[in-house]
């Protein structure tokens, strides 16, 4: 059985420096705070970035949270994050989408052509996914201040 450890929200709350000697993790999850700023404040794209180091220093695999905007998407890249979620990619989807969703991105083009769907004009907003096409705001999906912690 493959098991794999992340520290989720790093760099806020009750996330500690120590955990990456102590625990045997394997991803540090870029808290969504850094990343909401990260294509417009030098100072957030810094911290990311410091975080970013900290995990390859350590053998990590990095995971940003609450990708919205291509913008912060690049940015990311650039900084070296291997991997994103968010609503840029989609919304919080059931299995039934999910299933076609995955489908239809398979059959779009292969990665070995070169072919992302990005080069091939798609985007979620492109697709028609959109919070309001799926029905989907923080609301229906009973995410309020207080439900956030």
């Amino acid at each position: 059985m493959d098991v794999r450890l992340a520290i989720d929200d790093f760099g806020t709350g009750y996330s500690s420096l120590s955990y990456l000697r102590r625990l045997p993790v394997d991803v540090l999850k870029i808290d969504k705070a850094f990343v909401d700023e990260v294509a417009s404040s030098p100072d957030a794209a810094a911290l990311t970035q410091a975080v970013i180091e900290l995990a390859t220093t350590f053998g990590l695999a990095t995971v940003a949270e609450g990708i919205e905007q291509l913008d912060q998407l690049e940015r990311l890249r650039d900084l070296g994050c291997q991997l994103g979620q968010g609503y840029y990619f989609a919304r919080p989807l059931d299995a039934e989408q999910l299933a076609g969703l995955l489908h239809a991105r398979q059959e779009l083009a292969p990665q070995s052509q070169g072919l992302t769907p990005q080069s091939q004009g798609l985007t979620p907003q492109s697709q028609g996914l959109t919070p309001q096409s799926q029905g989907l705001t923080p609301q229906s999906q009973g995410l309020t201040p207080q439900s956030q912690g």
